[in-house]
């Protein structure tokens, strides 16, 4: 489900770094953070969002900035709105949580990752 837009702390370290897990303990309770690059050269499928009626009589554009957790499967288990415009993030999520990326492998094994996902709308022309 849709979440309000709201800043969350944990997410500066998926902007910096390639992957962060502070033990093997704890990197097996927790997914793996992911900076958005690293996530992009993982996707094998990507589904390209609806713009949005109502945000195209208005010529409304700008960027929509999603929260994911990519399962061990590589598909979207968990999706929440970080930053943009509401009619935007219901677009983009439904498209998003149909993307598929190959599974991150840590130690040998697939891992969960939390990763940030960042979307742009503009007018179509």
């Amino acid at each position: 489900m849709l979440s309000k837009a709201q800043p969350t702390a944990s997410l500066g370290s998926a902007r910096t770094g390639t992957a962060r897990s502070t033990s093997n303990f704890t990197g097996a309770l927790n997914p793996v953070v992911l900076s958005e690059e690293t996530s992009r050269e993982l996707l094998v499928s990507k589904v390209q969002p609806v713009y949005p009626p109502q945000a195209a009589r208005t010529g409304l554009q700008g960027a929509v900035v999603l929260q994911a957790l990519v399962g061990k499967d590589g598909s979207i288990r968990d999706l929440k709105l970080i930053r943009g415009y509401l009619v935007f993030g219901r677009a983009a999520f439904d498209a998003v949580k149909q993307w598929r990326y190959k599974p991150y492998v840590l130690n040998g094994q697939a891992v969960e990752a939390q990763t940030q996902i960042t979307v742009n709308f503009k007018p179509p022309s």
